[in-house]
């Protein structure tokens, strides 16, 4: 790749640090929820880059966390007649056109295809996953040249997980070709189909519990194939500099995998009165004339290294908790890793904060006027900035060495997070650092 884009620089190095030996560890006598030892391995710092396989499967894992729940929630609302289907809908290779705007034609033909009476009258609830492929695979093997945008193009189709009744595979091919072409023709992009019926392929296929011969797929499977990647991570190693160059410097990628229907978790109700006119007036008129201040964050913390207390737990003989165990500087650590790492508080470290610093919560006369008052009660801590977007502001070194410490700090704190989760595990770096969870837990306590 040709590296006079800064863009192209910065993801560089954001894969280089995700995938260095002190960030990749493997992890032995791990506990499961069922009380089983088993091995794993991870990173602790995490690029989040699409192009990242490590950053690429931690996403998948979530997104099918996600589509099981989804699923769960759709079993809920099927009705009598309906049955599992994985439905795929393929396009025509697009030649010497974007791969940008190909997935924009693909998923405006979607939104039609979704509006479409038989649609509607069919689907009950479902999960949509996108994919792609550089043309037509087989044949640029048997030729033995490279990919080329203007020859190849992209082969763009969308994977379906559909709870709905009987599917005519003739009648749906008809749907999804008419959505197809009519997104094509707003863009006055040819559409150019070449089977022998003069449809769209599509294809359908029952989901089953257990694998069948034919036309059948196993639940994992379908999940699977909804929740994998975008595309296959030798695709960006095919792809010329300059569509990779393209994707790297896409502010935000439009979401690949989407609930629909029943599967979607929905929204909570407000459970809150609303307050009329009045009683907003008179609750405003109350926070102006309140006589305590909020102590800001940072301030609390200040006051826990300072002044902190650290007692062990007392029980009496039957083993009952007589006085609490208290740890005000680990208190203090962990809230200043998570700001660090986060950019917030969780709300837990928030409330046993404020609790540990009550005796700060006095009143405060030193503001001159009421307006400086509500200036500081009102004043919050912004959110950090992406990385990403602070290379577009920062020289290149500069955000190198920031992206550098970053990646130390969250090391250092996922150490500790995992020490706690799994105390009597054993972690190896590739760079052959090795500790025991219950050593971090001992060291950091001794600090």
């Amino acid at each position: 790749m040709s590296f006079d884009s800064k863009a192209a620089r910065g993801e560089s190095h954001l894969l280089k640090a995700c995938a260095s030996p002190s960030n990749t560890h493997t992890i032995e006598n791990l506990l499961s929820k069922d009380g089983e030892l088993f091995d794993g391995h991870g990173t602790r710092a995490c690029c989040h880059s699409r192009l990242c396989p490590s950053c690429s499967a931690l996403r998948k894992r979530r997104i099918r966390a996600g589509v099981r729940e989804g699923i769960e929630r759709g079993d809920g609302a099927a009705r009598a007649g309906d049955r599992w289907r994985f439905i795929t809908l393929t396009t025509p290779t697009f030649a010497g056109v974007e791969l940008q705007i190909v997935r924009s034609v693909v998923n405006r033909a979607w939104r039609l295809f979704m509006k479409r009476t038989w649609y509607e009258s069919i689907a009950r609830a479902g999960v949509k996953g996108e994919e792609y492929t550089l043309g037509d695979e087989r044949r640029i093997a048997s030729e033995g040249r490279a990919w080329s945008l203007g020859t190849d193009g992209y082969h763009f189709h969308i994977h379906l997980l559909l709870l709905c009744g009987f599917v005519d595979w003739k009648r749906l091919g008809e749907e999804w070709t008419e959505s197809l072409t009519e997104a094509c023709r707003a863009v006055e992009l040819q559409c150019d189909i070449r089977t022998a019926h003069g449809r769209a392929v599509v294809d359908v296929r029952q989901v089953v519990d257990k694998k069948k011969r034919g036309r059948f797929i196993t639940t994992e499977g379908a999940i699977n194939e909804v929740c994998k990647y975008l595309t296959k991570h030798k695709t960006f190693l095919q792809m010329p500099d300059a569509e990779l160059l393209k994707l790297i410097e896409m502010k935000r990628w439009s979401r690949s995998v989407e609930l629909l229907g029943e599967c979607r978790k929905p929204r909570a109700k407000e459970t809150r009165p609303r307050r009329t006119k009045a009683e907003r007036a008179a609750f405003e008129e109350a926070a102006r004339g309140a006589e305590l201040m909020p102590v800001l964050i940072e301030a609390r913390l200040q006051a826990l290294k300072d002044n902190g207390e650290q007692r062990a737990e007392q029980r009496d003989a039957r083993g009952r908790v007589i006085r609490a165990g208290v740890d005000d500087f680990d208190l203090e650590r962990q809230a200043r890793s998570e700001l660090s790492v986060c950019g917030a508080l969780e709300w837990k470290t928030v409330r046993a904060v404020i609790a540990r610093t009550s005796y700060l919560d006095t009143e405060n006369l030193i503001f001159r006027d009421d307006r400086e008052r509500q200036e500081a009660i009102f004043k919050r801590r912004t959110r950090a900035n992406p990385l990403r977007e602070l290379l577009r502001i920062m020289d290149y070194e500069r955000w190198c060495e920031m992206v550098d410490e970053y990646f130390f700090q969250v090391r250092e704190w996922r150490k500790t997070q995992l020490a706690r989760r799994y105390p009597y595990a054993t972690f190896r770096t590739l760079a052959g650092e090795v500790w025991h969870g219950v050593e971090v837990l001992q060291v950091t306590k001794a600090a």
